[in-house]
Order: C-alpha cells, then sequence, then structure tokens
C-alpha cells in the first residue's frame, strides 16, 4: 500500500499530469480523488492527504528554485537539439506542440466543480 501511496505522490501513477506542479490545488484534487477510489478513503483521510500533498508541492517547489533555471536550460537545450535534427514539415508540428505545452504551462490549473 505505501507504495501506491508513493506512486500517487510523486505522480508516477497520474499520467500527464503534475501532481507537485506550482498551481497544485486542482491536481492535489486528483491525487485525493484517484487515491480515495483505490484505497476507499474516508472524509478524513482526504482531508489528510490533500494536505500532505500540498504541502508537498510547496516543499518540492522550495527545493527546485535554486536549480530551476538550469532545468530550463537543459530542456531548451534538447528542444533545439531536437528541432535541428527534424524535417521542416516536422518543424512546424514541433514548434505548435511546444507552443502549446508552452500555454498550458503558463494558464492557471482549473478545479473541477
Amino acid at each position: 500500500m505505501l507504495s501506491l501511496a508513493r506512486r500517487y505522490t510523486t505522480g508516477s501513477a497520474i499520467r500527464g499530469s503534475r501532481p507537485f506542479s506550482r498551481e497544485g490545488g486542482a491536481t492535489a484534487d486528483l491525487v485525493v480523488r484517484r487515491l480515495s477510489r483505490s484505497l476507499d478513503l474516508d472524509p478524513a483521510q482526504r482531508d489528510q492527504v490533500r494536505a500532505i500533498v500540498t504541502e508537498t508541492r510547496r516543499d518540492i517547489g522550495e527545493i527546485r528554485k535554486p536549480v530551476q533555471g538550469q532545468v530550463e536550460a537543459a530542456f531548451e537545450r534538447s528542444r533545439v537539439r531536437i528541432r535541428a535534427i527534424l524535417r521542416p514539415d516536422q518543424q512546424e508540428k514541433f514548434d505548435r506542440i511546444q507552443a502549446e505545452r508552452r500555454k498550458r504551462r503558463e494558464r492557471p490549473e482549473q478545479s473541477d466543480p
């Protein structure tokens, strides 16, 4: 059971999601919903899990701050290298994909109603 919780709190079980993203609120809710379904959490446990995920998101954000510029630079170098090996038609599509990803990162996550 611990490994299941670890997978959810580290995000490895949530494909395409960032449980510890800067926005965090909506994604913390996603983690809580998925763990709740998998583990049949009671309301008090759900509240505690939400608090843990939110606190961990803040902690990870603080840990990342000193190296975030280096991480972004490494991703940018990777994008440049990948783009360089693509054909022009692939470069256009790659550019569109990258632009969409930037837009998604820049807009705040929306909570489910």
